[in-house]
């Protein structure tokens, strides 16, 4: 019995689509058709280290000091070598084959890094110039990475991205968003930490309000409090919201719960809306909120938040069990 009678390939390709990456590994070498089969998934995935920075907390809902992001020189070896790994996943046979894309950057100790930030984001520039290649990206998440004008807009070329994770991202220059958006994305999360170089209004610009159905937004106490009404454009087909207060350095002091209620406005279709990390209650009439969230039906946060929230006739879950 020949391979493709023992079974047909589309059965192959939901079978080996959903091994992790090793087991791939292990099938490709076992026959000539496998690889062949299999050879797509092993590149699904591309991880790039575009530099290195002082020190990234193991916990990522707790936000380091600011200087902790200031981007290091790699090595020269580690330079070259991620150079050599962007030169293989951006070649025209591989590029397209990509649907998830991390940029992380690592720990300088670790690295050999060197304190030069005049050449430390070389490595990142290469990469941004070389992000329409990868037209197939479903998914990008970048971890502490500078944006200028060039990345941004590469990444708003990307045909098939619809998600987005910006977790501690700066906008270094100033940024032309009139030609710039977002069209297809779906899903959006935004963690940020250092008031001063906050871009949320730039990010809102580059999103289309008629297409986005997630909505994830982390800061600290500060930035919540800061967020001016204008900042965030009424989002009305966002169907799931989460509000995350993050932890800054050391510091453990709760946000207060009446901070974000004028973001609610701006989602008036949610049906599940999340609160995540350290809430305290405080003293605000829940009657100028009375009509957020028209049509919530599910509520995952702190308890203070169901005076507002409770009267709601669309609601039907609720948990309050959240733990910091």
């Amino acid at each position: 019995m020949s391979f493709d009678d023992l079974m047909p390939e589309e059965l192959w390709i939901d079978i080996l689509q959903d091994l992790p990456k090793e087991t791939l590994q292990n099938v490709a070498l076992s026959h000539r058709n496998l690889r062949r089969i299999s050879r797509p998934f092993l590149f699904v995935t591309f991880v790039f280290h575009p530099y290195a920075v002082p020190y990234i907390p193991q916990n990522m809902d707790r936000m380091r000091w600011p200087e902790a992001d200031e981007p290091l020189l790699l090595s020269k070896e580690a330079q070259d070598r991620e150079l050599e790994r962007l030169n293989f996943w951006s070649s025209a046979e591989i590029a397209p084959l990509v649907r998830t894309c991390r940029l992380i950057p690592v720990p300088g100790g670790a690295w050999g890094a060197e304190n030069e930030p005049d050449v430390a984001t070389a490595l990142l520039a290469a990469f941004f110039e070389r992000l329409p290649r990868f037209n197939s990206i479903q998914y990008f998440h970048a971890y502490m990475v500078r944006f200028k004008q060039t990345g941004l807009a590469n990444l708003c070329l990307l045909p098939a991205l619809s998600r987005l994770e910006i977790i501690l991202g700066t906008i270094v220059e100033p940024i032309d968003c009139h030609s710039l958006h977002l069209g297809h994305i779906t899903s959006f999360q935004l963690r940020h930490a250092r008031h001063s170089i906050l871009p949320l209004d730039s990010w809102m610009r580059l999103l289309r309000p008629t297409k986005l159905v997630e909505m994830y937004l982390g800061f600290g106490s500060r930035l919540f409090a800061a967020i001016k009404h204008n900042d965030i454009p009424p989002f009305p087909h966002v169907r799931k919201l989460t509000l995350q207060a993050l932890r800054v350095g050391d510091r453990i002091r709760p946000l207060v719960v009446s901070s974000v209620l004028p973001i609610l406005s701006k989602f008036m279709g949610v049906e599940v809306f999340v609160m995540k990390g350290n809430w305290t209650d405080s003293e605000h009439e829940s009657s100028r909120f009375s009509d957020s969230l028209p049509i919530l039906k599910e509520y995952d946060g702190p308890q203070e938040m169901l005076s507002i929230l409770f009267s709601r006739p669309t609601l039907s879950h609720i948990t309050t069990d959240w733990i910091y």
